[in-house]
C-alpha cells in the first residue's frame, strides 16, 4: 500500500474512530456490572482494605472496533498510527477523571489501550463506572521459570551446543542463512554484551554510544523507560540471548542465527518483573526507541521482526496479554513463548495464547523434558476476533512446537558458558530459526500477507513428528529443524529447482546419509526421509554432484526451465 493510500485509509478509520468515541463514555452502571468489570482477586482484596490506602492497578480500555482492525491488519505504519490514536483518544477522559478524584496516572500504553495507575480504594468502583472501562486489576507479577538445572562448562576456545547440532542449524548456514537483517527481540533479564559470544550483535542507531540506542532499553515496575547501559540482572537474559544469535558459524556454536541482530529489553529485573513491565517490553520490540540527555523518547523506526520471551504466569488462562498480542500479531510480528516448566497438564502464558508460539523442551535424546508443560486448552471466553486464521478456538493444544531444552550450553554474564535446562532454553531455539526463515524469505517489511501464519504452516510442515502423529501435548507439531525449514522457505521464494530420490543403483534402498553440492551456488544439500530431496534453483543449467559415504561421486549436469513454474524432477 502507498504512503499516499495510507493516509487516505488513516483518515476514513479517524473518522470511524471519532464517531466511537462520541457514544461510548457514560456513567450510571448497576452495582453487579461494575463488579464484573474487577478481577476477582482485586475485588477480594478491596474488601480488606482501608480507605488511606492505595493499589496499583491497570485500566483497560475498549480495543479497536472489529471493523477498523480487519482494515488495518498486515500494514504495520497504519496499524501503528491507528492503534495509537485510539489509545490517546480514549484514554483522554479516563486519564482527566482519575488525576480529578485524585489518582496518579503512572503510565499509559497503546499495544494493549491500557491505563496504570495509584488510586485509592473507592475510586476503583467509580472508573469501573466508566463505559469506555472494560476490566481493572492489579499490576501482577510475572517470573521467569524454574531453571531445572545448570552444569558450568570449562571455558575453551571451541564451545558447542547439542542442540545447534540437532535442529541441523550448521546446515541451514551452509546454504548463506544466518539470520542476517533480522532484528530479534529477548524480553528477560538484562543482557551481557561484553561476552564473547554475544560482542557486537546488538543494535545501536549510533555507533559507540554506550547506551545502544534503539536496541537496549530497561523498564521499571510501571513500564516506565530507565536510562541505562545493557547488564543482566540475573543471567537468564544472557543465556537465552546467546541462544537465539550467540556466537559464530565456526568456533562458538550456540546460537541458532549468529547472524541476527539483537534487541534487548530488561522486564525481569532479578527474574522478577509486572505486568507493565513485559507490556512496556512488548510495546517498546514494537516501537522502539531510546532517551535522549533531557529524557525524551526517540524512536528508531526499526522494530522487531520477532519477540522471545521465556518467561509467563504459570497455568495461567486469563486474558490479561491478549490484547498485546494480538496486535503484534496484526502488525505482522511474531512472538515466541515459553510453555514453562510445570509438566504434563500446565501450560503458562503467553505462551498459551492461540497464536503465539508455545514451546516445549526435549533432550539430546529427543525425549521431551519431564518438566516441559503442554496440555489440551479450554480456553475460557476466547475473543469473538483475532488475528491468526482470523479465528480464536475455544479449544486447542499447546506446545506448538518442541526444541532442544536440556543442558543447553549458551553464554552467561562474565564471558562464561553454562549449561541450563528448562523451557526458556527451548523458546530461543524457535525464535532463531524463525529469523533463518525471514531472512531467507525477504519478510522484514512486515508486509506479506498473515507472515506469522505463513512461517507457523512452514515449521509445522518441517518439524519432525515424534509422539502421536499431528500436534500433541508432548512435541507439539514436533521438533523444529532449521535445515527442513529453510528449505521449505526456499519453495516459498523460488517456484523452480530440482528434485527427485538418491537410491543405491542396485537395490533400488534410499541413500539417506547423501548430499549434493550445486556447484553454480556453492552451497551443499542434504537428502530428507527416504533419500528424497527438493533443490530451488532459478532457471539454468546447473552441475550437481552426488555424494554419500561408500559410494563414488557422481555429477550431473540439470538445467532447470521456466516452463510452468514448475520443479524438474530427476
Amino acid at each position: 500500500m502507498s504512503r499516499y493510500l495510507s493516509l487516505l485509509v488513516l483518515i476514513f478509520l479517524l473518522l470511524s474512530i471519532v464517531s466511537s468515541i462520541n457514544i461510548s463514555i457514560s456513567t450510571g452502571r448497576s452495582g453487579s456490572m461494575i463488579d464484573s468489570k474487577i478481577h476477582p482477586n482485586l475485588l477480594s482484596r478491596l474488601s480488606t482494605m482501608s480507605d488511606r490506602d492505595t493499589v496499583d492497578i491497570v485500566i483497560r480500555l475498549k480495543p479497536l472496533p472489529e471493523h477498523i482492525e480487519k482494515n488495518i491488519k498486515g500494514n504495520y505504519e497504519l496499524a501503528k498510527d491507528t492503534l495509537k490514536i485510539w489509545s490517546k483518544l480514549t484514554q483522554f477522559k479516563v486519564v482527566k477523571f482519575i488525576v480529578e478524584n485524585g489518582g496518579i496516572v503512572l503510565n499509559r500504553f497503546w499495544i494493549d489501550n491500557v491505563i496504570v495507575a495509584k488510586v485509592k480504594p473507592e475510586l476503583i468502583m467509580k472508573i469501573a463506572s466508566l463505559d469506555n472501562v472494560i476490566w481493572i486489576f492489579e499490576n501482577f507479577e510475572i517470573k521467569i521459570p524454574r531453571i531445572e538445572s545448570t552444569i558450568v562448562i570449562n571455558n575453551t576456545q571451541i564451545v558447542v551446543s547439542w542442540g545447534i547440532l540437532r535442529i541441523q542449524a550448521p546446515d541451514a548456514w551452509s546454504l548463506g542463512y544466518t539470520g542476517e537483517g533480522v532484528r530479534i527481540a529477548v524480553l528477560d533479564t538484562g543482557v551481557d554484551i561484553t561476552h564473547p559470544a554475544l560482542a557486537g550483535k546488538m543494535l545501536s542507531v549510533i555507533p559507540g554510544d554506550p547506551y545502544y540506542p534503539g536496541g537496549w532499553m530497561e523498564f521499571d515496575s510501571y513500564g516506565n523507560p530507565v536510562l541505562s547501559t545493557p547488564h543482566d540482572t540475573h543471567g537468564h537474559g544472557t543465556h537465552c540471548s546467546g541462544i537465539a544469535l550467540g556466537g559464530d558459524t565456526s568456533n562458538i556454536l550456540i546460537g541458532v542465527a549468529p547472524g541476527a541482530i539483537l534487541m534487548h529489553g530488561l522486564v525481569l529485573p532479578g527474574g522478577i518483573g509486572t505486568f507493565a513491565q513485559v507490556i512496556a517490553g512488548m510495546e517498546w520490540s514494537v516501537e522502539p526507541y531510546y532517551l535522549d540527555n533531557a529524557g525524551n523518547k526517540i524512536y528508531t523506526n526499526l522494530p522487531a521482526h520477532v519477540v522471545s520471551m521465556s518467561w509467563g504466569a504459570y497455568n495461567y488462562y486469563g486474558n490479561e496479554l491478549l490484547p498485546a498480542v494480538k496486535n503484534m500479531l496484526i502488525m505482522n510480528i511474531i512472538p515466541v513463548a515459553a510453555i514453562g516448566n510445570g509438566g504434563p497438564g500446565t501450560t503458562d502464558n503467553p505462551g498459551n495464547i492461540w497464536g503465539v508460539f508455545g514451546i516445549g523442551a526435549t533432550d539430546i535424546y529427543d525425549n521431551v523434558a519431564w518438566f516441559s508443560g503442554g496440555a489440551v486448552v479450554y480456553w475460557p471466553n476466547p475473543p469473538v476476533d483475532w488475528p491468526f486464521y482470523d479465528t480464536y478456538p475455544s479449544v486447542y493444544v499447546k506446545p506448538d512446537f518442541s526444541a532442544p531444552g536440556v543442558f543447553i550450553v549458551s553464554s552467561v554474564p562474565g564471558g562464561w558458558y553454562e549449561a541450563w535446562s528448562g523451557t526458556s532454553m527451548a523458546t530461543p531455539h524457535v525464535a532463531g530459526i524463525v529469523a533463518l526463515i525471514l531472512q531467507v524469505t525477504d519478510w522484514l517489511y512486515y508486509s506479506y500477507p498473515d507472515t506469522p501464519e505463513t512461517v507457523y504452516e512452514i515449521l509445522v510442515n518441517t518439524s519432525i513428528d515424534y509422539g502421536d502423529p499431528g500436534q500433541d501435548i508432548r512435541y507439539g507439531w514436533g521438533l523444529v529443524n532449521a535445515y527442513n525449514a529453510v528449505l521449505k522457505a526456499e519453495e516459498f521464494v523460488k517456484t523452480t529447482g530440482v528434485e527427485g530420490y538418491v537410491k543405491d543403483s542396485e537395490s533400488g534402498e534410499p541413500v539417506t546419509w547423501a548430499k549434493i553440492y550445486v556447484e553454480e551456488t556453492n552451497k551443499w544439500y542434504s537428502v530428507r526421509k527416504y533419500g528424497y530431496f527438493k533443490i530451488p534453483l532459478d532457471p539454468g543449467v546447473y552441475n550437481l554432484t552426488f555424494t554419500a559415504w561408500g559410494y563414488y561421486n557422481k555429477t550431473i549436469e540439470v538445467e532447470v526451465k521456466s516452463d510452468n513454474n514448475a520443479y524438474t524432477y530427476l
